[in-house]
């Protein structure tokens, strides 16, 4: 039975205590060593110690890479993928503790419940509409939008693996919402004494427009007294929004061509998140006086707290400040559009409704929707996102699994896909976060521990697919009845060549390790190969294939350990047929992923 994915391995190890060390030293400073202070949060320290280590002459001493396409550059690049992957996905299902149900009442639910119904929308229209104008990734745009939408750093980590966002687009977000709640804490005492608001409407708003809960409670605090309070209550419901967000952009983000069910579609841990939720809803009306549930809570508030800081620090070690530079201004437009939008509807939202003005403040959600809207519509279409992506591709940029479909579609609507396309494709080919859960569970046999699935299909017989081996999986000698253009990006392959002498004669030629990130091709029916994994972990290679020619492959059967064997040994073989699916002549359909939920943004 194969190992978990989500159990750690001893290749994890250094990566994972770079990324708690850093996290622990934000711990510590934050409530040590830095003055107290609302203006810096622990979640910020972490991003902030990341990014100086990887960007300083730390890093040579500590041998650490800077991001590149080699998904395994160094011995810490393991363990920082699984924080970014498997200990994300833990904090996310055990924030589900975290929604503060105590603060919310019935009035509540429906006074600042209905003005987040219209507000938390409306901006992610606008989030959309500015983004895409502005060539952003649709990944980033979503962070950006969730992130001021719900509750900042949180909500952004949260969200990144739902929408495929890179690491690199995951730290900009939470140093953009970041900056955000910075500005809060400076200006919104001020406008509010300016406006001559009381302290109702100023602490509710506190917790209905500042991003994430402490600095809410702070700007609610500087209200005046009890202003804390309300802004912890109003905050509190936009929290309970993250589960609706994460399973709405669940759907909206799924791949291209899929379908399916609600169920089928939505994360497994966003499925942790909102079962936990029900859990501290239920626990919160019987048990809310009992030490064990209140222990119970802290623990797993300080888990998630530590875990968190761990997954950010991991996201700045991931961070060149280059591509930081090169992104940050589109983005900090973004973000901080959206942000003032959703503090002016919600505060004007917020003074009509207390007010008595109801008319009005329907008036103005209508308005608010009206306008949002037709900013989406204009700026946000199909044609745009494309025209975006094809820029960025077009420039060098990398590109997803996601993004690469949707250029090949866009390509052969106008012309047919052919070789110097597809190799830039590849080489600029770079997987996101959760696009290759698919072949990581797909069924489908590609040899004795083997599995691959297709990903996309072209009308000239062409197609994406991916092949994932478990550790010292090997396949058969065989040739291959289609052209071959792909690279590894995971994980470390050996390939053995092999030639026929005679009838019943083969010699191994050559066998060498494939360096990851590098172009290879095979020709159809020329040459014979084996492919297997080494070391601890299993290896992805993207692939594409070509059209069909002749019958199929063929595989050889000898009884010789050619795993153990050396260039110029001689065995004897037969040839026979290649049976496995997709190597018999029948091209990337049997790759087709079952309509289960497993799709590119899984």
């Amino acid at each position: 039975m194969p190992r978990p994915q989500w159990l750690p391995r001893r290749t994890d190890v250094h990566g994972m205590l770079l990324a708690s060390s850093v996290g622990l030293l934000a711990y510590v400073s934050k409530r040590h060593l830095i003055p107290p202070t609302s203006y810096i949060s622990d979640v910020f320290l972490a991003l902030l110690f990341g990014l100086v280590v990887l960007n300083s002459p730390l890093r040579h001493l500590l041998s650490l890479s800077l991001p590149s396409a080699e998904r395994d550059p160094d011995r810490y690049a393991n363990g920082l993928r699984f924080c970014g992957k498997w200990v994300l996905r833990a904090a996310i299902i055990l924030m589900g503790l975290e929604v503060r149900t105590a603060d919310i009442n019935t009035t509540t639910i429906l006074s600042q419940g209905l003005i987040l119904c219209v507000a938390l929308p409306s901006t992610f229209l606008l989030a959309q509409a500015i983004g895409t104008r502005l060539g952003l990734r649709q990944a980033l745009v979503d962070l950006l939008a969730i992130g001021t939408m719900i509750c900042g750093a949180s909500a952004v980590n949260a969200t990144a693996p739902v929408v495929g966002a890179r690491r690199e687009e995951q730290g900009l977000a939470i140093g953009v919402v970041f900056l955000y709640s910075v500005f809060a804490l400076l200006f919104f005492k001020p406008l509010i004494d300016l406006l001559g608001l009381g302290l109702h409407i100023s602490g509710v708003w506190s917790g209905l427009a500042v991003n994430d809960l402490s600095s809410a409670v702070a700007v609610g605090a500087q209200m005046g007294d009890g202003g804390d309070v309300l802004a912890a209550a109003a905050k509190s419901l936009r929290i309970v929004g993250l589960a609706p967000a994460l399973v709405t952009l669940s759907l909206l983000r799924k791949a291209p061509s899929t379908d399916g069910s609600l169920a089928q579609h939505l994360p497994q841990f966003v499925l942790g998140y909102i079962l936990l939720a029900i859990c501290r809803v239920a626990g919160d009306q019987l048990f809310a006086s009992h030490t064990s549930w209140l222990m119970l809570l802290k623990g797993a508030a300080l888990f998630v707290d530590f875990a968190i800081l761990s997954v950010v620090a991991s996201v700045g070690l991931h961070i060149d400040i280059r591509g930081l530079l090169r992104g940050g201004p589109r983005a900090l437009i973004t973000g901080a559009a959206t942000s003032l939008w959703l503090s002016a509807l919600t505060l004007v939202l917020l003074f009509l409704s207390l007010s008595g003005k109801i008319a009005w403040a329907v008036a103005c959600a209508v308005g608010a929707f009206a306008v949002t809207g037709a900013l989406y519509l204009t700026l946000a279409t199909k044609t745009q996102r494309i025209r975006g992506l094809r820029r960025r591709y077009e420039a060098g940029e990398p590109v997803t699994l996601r993004e690469a479909i949707l250029l090949l579609d866009d390509h052969q609507r106008q012309q047919p896909v052919d070789r110097p396309y597809i190799r830039k494709l590849v080489e600029q080919l770079q997987p996101s976060l959760g696009e290759l859960i698919p072949v990581r569970k797909s069924p489908l046999p590609h040899g004795q521990g083997c599995r691959w699935a297709t990903f996309w299909e072209g009308n000239n017989d062409w197609a994406l697919v991916a092949v994932c081996r478990s550790p010292g999986a090997a396949t058969p000698i065989h040739s291959h009845s289609h052209e071959l253009i792909g690279k590894t990006i995971e994980g470390q392959i050996e390939e053995l060549r092999f030639s026929q002498r005679d009838d019943d004669r083969y010699e191994l030629t050559t066998r060498q390790q494939m360096k990851l990130g590098a172009l290879w091709t095979l020709e159809a029916q020329k040459g014979l190969h084996a492919i297997r994994t080494v070391g601890e972990r299993e290896s992805i290679d993207l692939q594409f294939r070509g059209p069909e020619i002749g019958g199929g492959g063929i595989c050889i059967e000898s009884d010789i350990d050619w795993l153990a064997a050396t260039p110029g040994t001689l065995f004897s073989g037969s040839e026979t047929a290649d049976l496995r699916p997709g190597q018999s002549g029948d091209g990337a359909a049997p790759g087709r992923l079952p309509q289960d939920g497993a799709s590119p943004g899984g």
